[in-house]
Parts: C-alpha cells; sequence; structure tokens
C-alpha cells in the first residue's frame, strides 16, 4: 500500500502535468481555478485568436478568475499573490484586440478583469503603506496580537472576557486589526475566532504564521466541483 503522503503527491504531479497544456474550449471552470499556474492560464489565452473570443469561453475565463480574486480578498495572502494575479490580469484584459472582442460580449469582460486588477492594486498599495503608531502603539493592540499568537486563535467571547473588550470599543479594536491586516476574522462552528494577519510581523516581530483558509473555492457548482474531485480520483 502506497503511503498517503506520496499518493497525494503522486495526484498533485499528475494535476500540475495536466495543466502544463490544456484547452480554454475544454476544460472545467471549477478545474481552471483550482489548479493551473496563472502562467498557465495565460498561455491557453495567448494561444486563442482575439477574434474568437466567444459568450461560454469568457464566462469559463471569468469564473475562474473570480474565484481566484474571492480567495485572495478572503485569505489575505502574501504580496507577491496579489501582485501575480493583478499582473496576469493586467496582460489579458489590456491587449487591445482581445479587449475589443471580450468587451463586446453580454458582460464587458475585459473591463470586469481590469476592475479586478484596480482592486488588487489597491489593496497592494495599502500595504506599501507602513502600519501608523497610533495604531501599533494602540492599548491591547499588541497584548492582543501576542495571545492571538500564543494560542494560534483567540475566539471573540475569549477577547471579550480577557481584555474586557465590548461594545463600541470592541468594534474600534476590530476595525483597526482588520483594516491593517493584522488579524483575520473566521467563522467555525458558529463562533468567531482571530487569527494573525499577513501584517501582524509588522507588530509583534518574527515568528508569525499567517492565517489561511483551505478547501473548496467558494461559488462554485456542484457539477464543477465534482469534475475536479473526479480528476483527483483519476490520478
Amino acid at each position: 500500500m502506497h503511503h498517503p503522503a506520496l499518493v497525494a503527491s503522486g495526484v498533485d504531479s499528475y494535476l500540475k502535468l495536466v495543466a502544463m497544456n490544456f484547452n480554454l474550449n475544454e476544460v472545467s471552470p471549477a478545474w481552471l481555478a483550482l489548479v493551473p499556474d496563472l502562467q498557465d492560464i495565460l498561455n491557453a489565452v495567448r494561444a486563442i485568436p482575439p477574434d474568437r473570443w466567444r459568450e461560454r469561453l469568457a464566462e469559463v475565463l471569468d469564473f475562474a478568475y473570480r474565484v481566484r480574486f474571492a480567495r485572495i480578498l478572503m485569505n489575505h495572502p502574501a504580496t507577491r499573490e496579489m501582485e501575480a494575479l493583478a499582473l496576469h490580469l493586467e496582460d489579458v484584459a489590456d491587449d487591445a484586440d482581445r479587449a475589443a472582442t471580450l468587451d463586446a460580449l453580454s458582460i464587458r469582460y475585459a473591463s470586469r478583469w481590469r476592475m479586478l486588477r484596480n482592486v488588487l492594486e489597491d489593496r497592494l498599495a495599502v500595504r506599501e503603506c507602513s502600519i501608523p503608531e497610533i495604531v501599533t502603539q494602540r492599548r491591547k493592540v499588541r497584548p492582543i496580537l501576542e495571545e492571538i499568537r500564543a494560542k494560534n486563535r483567540l475566539s471573540q467571547q475569549q477577547l471579550t472576557d480577557q481584555f474586557g473588550l465590548e461594545g463600541a470599543e470592541l468594534s474600534r479594536i476590530f476595525g483597526l486589526l482588520e483594516g491593517w491586516e493584522l488579524v483575520v476574522r473566521d467563522k467555525m462552528a458558529e463562533e468567531q475566532w482571530l487569527f494573525l494577519g499577513p501584517r501582524a510581523g509588522e507588530v509583534i516581530g518574527s515568528n508569525v504564521v499567517p492565517f489561511s483558509r483551505r478547501g473548496i473555492l467558494p461559488g462554485a457548482e456542484k457539477q464543477d466541483v465534482d469534475t475536479v474531485l473526479a480528476v483527483r480520483r483519476q490520478a
């Protein structure tokens, strides 16, 4: 019997191999959102003549982009991941001939993808700003982050009990911590939990492991998810 880790590694290798060469007319939207690297998608996009884009083809690509974009908004990933998607969308949407065809469809797809890129660029611009001292030196900000690091996570109830936060003060602290990506909130088993965000290390130093969500991507239709799972089983 194969070790589970080796089996998983084999599946990942198979999926990557498949992803290296594919036709956008033949793939599932969820597969496109889950598996290929952005460069592989760009190669597939460039293989399609600008005047050959049709509604179904644009819908598949749009689904993949919106799911990847949603993951970034939810997961607060590393800056390089945000930059990669922003640059990719620029390559796809700013080609004049391709954009003209895409924007003539029922949805102005090229314009939509430029909008997604602009949002990512705005988020990147915020990350280039230093976190102001009014945030980093605010009473309880550092202790809260230290407590989350020590316990890996902190529930909203624990935050209230341990730090005496409630009402308006609790809302203000949440706003600061989340707004500067110092924490990420996630709901599990009807409980709100706080995890360290990607910029927590700027306040409490190194040895910070930011929170990352795992699992099925939001918005994927059941048949699309089934397609992805079928590929994994066949591997």
